[in-house]
């Protein structure tokens, strides 16, 4: 798990931060200053990075890794 959340950019680190804390691809993308379009490609592409098929396991992996705490 850590290697894969190393892989991960500051700003996917953000998004998945902003995920686990319940925020929608629009909410994130107005805070961010991104579309939500960005936000969504960039979530696929972090579930990807870091092995996980939805948003629960992202968010498990968000939390056992330090990403967030919650």
């Amino acid at each position: 798990e850590d290697d894969s959340a190393g892989r991960l950019s500051n700003i996917d680190r953000e998004i998945l931060a902003r995920t686990t804390a319940g925020h929608n691809s629009r909410e994130i993308a107005r805070d961010c200053g991104f579309s939500a379009g960005f936000v969504r490609n960039r979530l696929s592409a972090i579930y990807r990075a870091i092995g996980v098929s939805n948003k629960s396991q992202a968010v498990v992996f968000a939390v056992r890794t330090g990403i967030t705490t919650w």
